[in-house]
């Protein structure tokens, strides 16, 4: 039989799983990659986030994509971002795309938002119109 609890134990470990605990970045992440590779008839680039060479994440018809995901309530965009993506699309002959995903947003204001050069903007606009 166990003796009595007191302020000062340490509580029994649970033995289920913890709903309330968020998702870590990387499920996030690699759910938005799922989710944008199969919206955008793209293919992901396995291995994009940890290997040198293996340039962005979602690779389409036409663009290349670097997928940003967060679950807080802004972020940043970085430079840094925008410089890579850039190169890896110009290198292959693709456009850059930067492709972000607010998980706080909720509708009817969308959770994805794409970036895109202004010429690539102008281009698809003269060709929808």
């Amino acid at each position: 039989m166990a003796g009595p609890r007191y302020f000062d134990d340490k509580p029994a470990q649970p033995t289920g799983p913890d709903y309330l605990r968020k998702p870590p970045t990387t499920e996030i992440s690699t759910r938005h990659e799922r989710e944008t590779a199969k919206k955008s008839k793209g293919q992901r680039v396995p291995g994009s986030g940890n290997k040198l060479g293996k340039p962005g994440d979602v690779r389409g018809v036409g663009d290349l994509q670097e997928l940003k995901a967060t679950g807080k309530t802004d972020t940043r965009i970085k430079l840094s971002w925008l410089r890579k993506i850039s190169h890896e699309a110009l290198t292959q002959g693709r456009y850059p795309v930067v492709n972000m995903r607010f998980e706080k947003l909720e509708p009817p204001t969308p959770t994805d938002w794409v970036m895109i050069p202004a010429d690539v903007y102008e281009d698809l606009k003269e060709r929808a119109g």
